[in-house]
């Protein structure tokens, strides 16, 4: 099936949850990150673009434990270099596709919220993919690439509250060194960018779109694009 923005691969769906269930959180997660708060959309791969140039997606049964992923490979991902919805040369953009798992009932959240923060934090791997800014030596490190998403799970879909689940456990080692699980580092970004405004365009979602853009345009290491933004 279609959306305006996605074109969605899919069989069964349980939970309670139907597939316009998935469609609903998939265009608010585009709308919300995209349109409201003017991060650069995901590029399609021009070689090979998804039916009307949508963003592909795959509904699926999944492993235990796995909500969802994005990932760079497949029949309608991979190298693009250079964003058009960008407004510089990113050099290394990369076009995705998302898998989202067909039931997401048994987890610690409802099916519905587990569905929304999933689709948010996945779509926005999907913009990161975007920047060009997960390849080369400037790829953050990966408490920064997944506390960012998880991070944004509340910017999109305030009520989801999946990452009360994921609450850091250990203040006393630092972002870099702490290796028990990448989804806790959203507190400290929580932390850092909350004092601008939750869930609004121009808040904190700016400082951390600011942080992905300078990575993507190379124009310092990791905390250099956090210090700018």
């Amino acid at each position: 099936t279609t959306s305006e923005h996605f074109y969605i691969e899919y069989g069964s769906v349980g939970g309670g949850l139907s597939i316009g269930s998935y469609i609903a959180a998939l265009e608010t997660s585009w709308t919300t990150e995209v349109e409201d708060f003017g991060w650069a959309a995901a590029p399609v791969l021009p070689s090979n673009p998804p039916p009307g140039n949508r963003y592909h997606v795959r509904v699926d049964a999944l492993g235990p434990g796995l909500y969802g992923y994005v990932t760079n490979s497949g029949a309608h991902a991979g190298l693009v270099g250079n964003n058009p919805n960008s407004g510089w040369d990113d050099i290394d953009a990369y076009a995705s596709c998302m898998v989202l798992r067909n039931d997401y009932s048994g987890f610690p959240s409802s099916p519905q919220a587990s569905l929304d923060a999933t689709v948010a934090h996945e779509y926005n791997h999907s913009l990161q993919f975007g920047y060009g800014a997960l390849h080369g030596a400037n790829r953050p490190d990966i408490l920064m690439i997944e506390g960012g998403t998880t991070w944004i799970e509340d910017e999109v879909f305030d009520g989801s509250n999946d990452n009360y689940n994921f609450l850091w456990p250990a203040f006393t080692q630092n972002l870099g060194n702490y290796r028990s699980s990448p989804y806790y580092g959203w507190l400290v970004f929580r932390g850092l960018t909350e004092r601008y405004g939750s869930g609004m365009a121009d808040g904190s979602e700016q400082i951390m779109q600011d942080f992905w853009e300078e990575t993507s345009k190379n124009t310092g290491d990791n905390l250099t694009a956090l210090q700018t933004a």
